[in-house]
């Protein structure tokens, strides 16, 4: 049964939160907001995959 809980690698001290969408990868201070996000890429030349469709 999953409980919906994951092991946590870093620490949350007292009154710290974590921002939505956030993926942490360091400590948060206690009374401090955590806050990370992925700098985004623009990946030139992409083309969408192409689906196989099943008959």
């Amino acid at each position: 049964m999953h409980s919906g809980l994951v092991q946590l690698a870093y620490a949350y001290f007292d009154g710290a939160m974590t921002a939505a969408g956030s993926t942490i990868n360091q400590n948060i201070p206690a009374e401090q907001l955590g806050v990370a996000r992925a700098r985004q890429r623009n990946i030139e030349g992409w083309k969408r995959p192409v689906k196989i469709r099943k008959d």
